[in-house]
């Protein structure tokens, strides 16, 4: 503040906020509250870290819906008014549909944590198209990740729908792919997974179809992040509100090994 007040410059905070995952809703309020009202009384603009996002302004990570996914509390924090929030019902899917094709398909987003991990989503080493999937080096559970933004009910499909995709590797893997409930007050992030090795995928370098039957995943039980505990599957994993298709490091690290992938999908016969 001296340098503003001695240079006449207005003060600026480009980035602040709490990481969702990692916190209680209460907490994280609070944090905005007080935060918030230091920066006003020194006058200084602030903007969040994510509008959505691990630090954003929806009740999970995905790209929310403004009117009826809001984290309210969060928004009155930082000082604004949220409209009136209506949950809207999102209709189930009936028929197959694209996630990555060259890039990822409209209302899907994609993201990945772990700095030191290889990720590209322009590998333009494809199977068919222009672009595939680079992901590699990855230290024990790093994921990349595609977000249904728009509401994943898989529940009238998951008798008869597969997930595809077509992947390559040159060096053994073992990695788990997985669907994911949300994870906010109203619910538990159940998974769903099924684990690709180095008999699914060989270490050829050739691009191989993968097909995985929704109703042949196993339930595999709960990381809460909020309470930083696991949780044994209890059998409530919900196929009608997916929030995010996952595919993890789960069983150790893959350090020096890549594995593409392109023209991911869920297809109903």
């Amino acid at each position: 503040m001296s340098f503003s007040k001695e240079r006449n410059v207005p003060v600026f905070c480009g980035e602040f906020g709490v990481y969702m995952i990692n916190s209680l809703n209460e907490d994280r309020v609070r944090w905005y509250e007080i935060v918030t009202a230091a920066l006003d009384k020194r006058n200084i603009s602030r903007a969040s870290w994510d509008y959505y996002g691990g630090f954003g302004v929806f009740n999970s990570e995905g790209r929310g819906d403004f009117y009826a996914d809001l984290n309210t509390d969060v928004v009155r924090a930082m000082g604004f008014t949220p409209p009136a929030q209506v949950p809207r019902q999102y209709e189930p899917f009936k028929n197959g549909f694209t996630i990555f094709d060259d890039y990822p398909a409209r209302d899907f987003s994609c993201g990945y944590w772990d700095e030191e991990s290889d990720f590209s989503l322009y590998d333009t080493n494809a199977a068919q198209g222009e672009f595939s999937i680079r992901w590699g080096n990855a230290a024990r559970y790093n994921v990349f990740y595609f977000a249904f933004d728009r509401g994943g009910n898989l529940g009238e499909i998951v008798n008869n729908g597969v997930l595809e995709f077509k992947a390559r590797a040159e060096k053994p893997v073992l990695f788990d792919i997985r669907f994911v409930n949300p994870e906010n007050p109203n619910s538990i992030p159940w998974r769903m997974r099924y684990t690709i090795n180095d008999k699914i995928l060989p270490p050829d370098g050739k691009w191989r179809t993968i097909r995985i039957p929704l109703n042949g995943m196993e339930d595999m039980g709960a990381w809460v992040n909020s309470t930083q505990k696991w949780l044994p599957s209890q059998k409530k994993f919900s196929w009608s509100d997916i929030n995010r298709l996952e595919f993890v490091a789960e069983h150790g690290d893959m350090k020096g090994v890549h594995v593409w992938f392109d023209d991911i999908k869920l297809v109903v016969p």
